[in-house]
């Protein structure tokens, strides 16, 4: 099954961020409590000029319980995950436009 996971990496003074790596995983329930069962194709992806990335999640599962971790590794410091639900996954069409999608803004500190 597969969705599409896309948004902005920026600072804290709110300035997109281009070059960041970034990469999206899914899991069942909750993003701490279960096993991841899903991740983005490709895994990793590089945000543009504009701080903009857009990643399709291929799962094992339809469900839309399912918790999306997307996580920012700027150049320098720490990853930044944030996560978010609702992402109403489909039939895997390589890429298909079919795809649900879901916008998960990361903001760096």
């Amino acid at each position: 099954f597969s969705g599409v996971v896309y948004g902005v990496v920026t600072n804290g003074s709110n300035l997109p961020l281009g070059g960041v790596q970034v990469e999206s995983e899914s899991y069942r329930d909750a993003c701490t409590t279960s096993l991841k069962i899903g991740g983005s194709s490709p895994i990793l992806t590089t945000t543009d000029a504009a701080g903009r990335f857009r990643q399709q999640i291929i799962t094992e599962s339809i469900s839309s319980a399912q918790c999306i971790r997307v996580i920012a590794h700027p150049p320098t410091g720490t990853p930044v995950p944030v996560e978010a639900t609702g992402l109403r996954f489909r039939l895997y069409g390589g890429g298909s436009a079919r795809d649900d999608s879901i916008r998960v803004d990361v903001l760096v500190p």
